[in-house]
């Protein structure tokens, strides 16, 4: 058996270069295209569905003498009913695969790297926040050392301004003062 499937060879070529076109662009870019859709059309025109030969051949030597083997076939035939749903609501089939173990090895190292993002972001949220709460408190503390500046040069200016004022009491007195002793004084003094 080399080959089972229900495309035609028309259908496989044009499968083919919409995922080898859609690898190519993936690989490099606009320019990948083209080339990534010629070898994705040859390589599914080429390619084995099932079992191969090989492994049929490989199969029929690995059953033992005296045993018989069962060979399941397998129909999704739920596949069916979703291309249909899919095709009356007008989308489209970006792609389609079976997850195989490396697949799935590969989704669980790609969920892995996620979760490791995931957490590399959280921590990153962490001291960012923290670092706000910091630069808060220094705003605060620094605000804080601004009104008690404020506060001290008033308090400075008002007693500036009372010893200015005490200043001028006293040299009004002393005028004064001098003003009485020249009064007193008699004129011939002069």
């Amino acid at each position: 058996m080399s080959k089972i499937s229900d495309l035609t060879l028309e259908e496989e070529i044009e499968y083919g270069a919409v995922i080898g076109g859609l690898i190519g662009l993936g690989a490099g870019g606009p320019e990948g295209v083209e080339g990534g859709a010629e070898a994705g059309a040859l390589a599914l025109t080429q390619s084995v569905i099932g079992l191969t030969p090989g492994e049929v051949n490989d199969l029929v030597h690995d059953i033992p003498s005296g045993t018989s083997a069962l060979v399941g076939l397998v129909e999704h035939s739920w596949a069916v009913q979703l291309q249909e749903a899919r095709l009356e609501a007008g989308g489209v089939m970006l792609a389609q695969a079976m997850i195989d173990p490396q697949g799935l090895v590969l989704l669980g190292a790609e969920l892995g790297a996620a979760m490791e993002a995931a957490a590399v972001v959280e921590a990153a949220q962490i001291v960012e926040a923290e670092a706000i709460r910091e630069a808060a408190e220094a705003v605060a503390i620094s605000e804080a050392i601004q009104e008690e500046a404020a506060q001290r040069a008033i308090t400075a200016l008002v007693a500036a301004e009372l010893i200015e004022e005490a200043a001028i009491e006293e040299a009004t007195e002393v005028v004064a003062a001098a003003w009485a002793v020249e009064e007193t004084t008699p004129e011939y003094a002069t």
